[in-house]
């Protein structure tokens, strides 16, 4: 029998109403590749479900390549982090998440299924991308975790492709900077896809310091 790993930074009692067997659940904030090393074994599942948490090759090369699966909340088009805030800026119109096995580079293994839905309301934040995209995250693991579970081997893969740009840290942090004079429409794309209340995200410089914004600086 398989051993059941969900690495996740969704709560736990969501998979407990799917998995009716012993299962690892671990936290992706909180784990570290030693602990991980001393739960899989060759036969272990593990499946990495809007898991922030990047797994080493040394761990790939102990599993067989049809036990490794991730769900990745965002679409094909926005690999890798941060692909709520990117889709937000961006507009748009379609957005979920990818169910796809994992190999050594990030979110760029053989597609099972991308399953995205439409977005009718305007003016929303990067919030709603990433609500929206966990929603099918959810979807795709319920209908594929007894099918990848029971497998010996990968199963059909979807003829979808990931892009081949992946939006770096670096992309993300160059967005919280605000010019002094930036136009108000880039200012509220800005606000709608990098703001975050309570903490320190949009920025701008005066006298060599960084200044960070309130949302009330932008009525």
């Amino acid at each position: 029998m398989k051993k059941i790993l969900i690495i996740s930074g969704i709560e736990k009692v969501f998979f407990k109403k799917i998995i009716k067997e012993k299962f690892y659940f671990l936290n992706h904030k909180r784990l570290n590749h030693n602990k991980l090393l001393k739960i899989i074994d060759e036969d272990s599942i593990i499946f990495s479900v809007a898991s922030g948490f990047i797994i080493k090759k040394k761990i790939l090369k102990k599993l067989k390549p049809h036990n490794l699966v991730n769900f990745h909340p965002g679409s094909t088009k926005y690999p890798g982090r941060d692909s709520s805030h990117f889709a937000c800026y961006n507009n748009e119109k379609k957005f979920g998440a990818v169910v796809h096995y994992i190999n050594y580079r990030i979110d760029s293994g053989p597609i099972i299924e991308e399953l995205q839905k439409t977005i009718k309301k305007k003016n929303v934040n990067y919030k709603f991308y990433e609500k929206l995209s966990i929603e099918c995250v959810k979807i795709l693991f319920k209908k594929y975790f007894q099918k990848l579970k029971k497998s010996k081997k990968k199963i059909k893969i979807s003829k979808k492709k990931w892009i081949k740009k992946k939006y770096k840290r670096e992309d993300f942090l160059k967005m919280m900077r605000i010019k002094k004079n930036e136009r108000p429409s880039e200012l509220y794309r800005r606000i709608r896809s990098f703001y975050t209340p309570g903490r320190k995200s949009l920025y701008t410089i005066s006298k060599n310091k960084k200044i960070y914004l309130n949302y009330e600086s932008f009525k």
